[in-house]
């Protein structure tokens, strides 16, 4: 009987660990690549940063008013 309960114990791992990469790898697959530009304000330097959502390289940084604090969506 400790035999049975092993290799079903076992298989069971196995299956579990089969699942789990299944899952992960749907997960990882189902995701889109961001796209677009982010905004980030500076309030200390007095400027907002445009940023590459896909590449997360600096476009520009442009000057602002003081202190900005706030980013609105434009596509509204």
């Amino acid at each position: 009987m400790k035999v049975f309960a092993r290799r079903f114990t076992l298989a069971a791992m196995k299956l579990s660990m089969i699942a789990l990469a299944l899952v992960v790898m749907l997960g990882v697959a189902g995701r889109e690549t961001p796209h677009g530009t982010i905004v980030a304000s500076n309030m200390r330097d007095n400027t907002a940063t445009v940023i590459d959502a896909a590449s997360g390289r600096v476009l520009a940084t442009l000057p602002t008013g003081e202190a900005p604090h706030e980013v609105d969506d434009a596509r509204r």
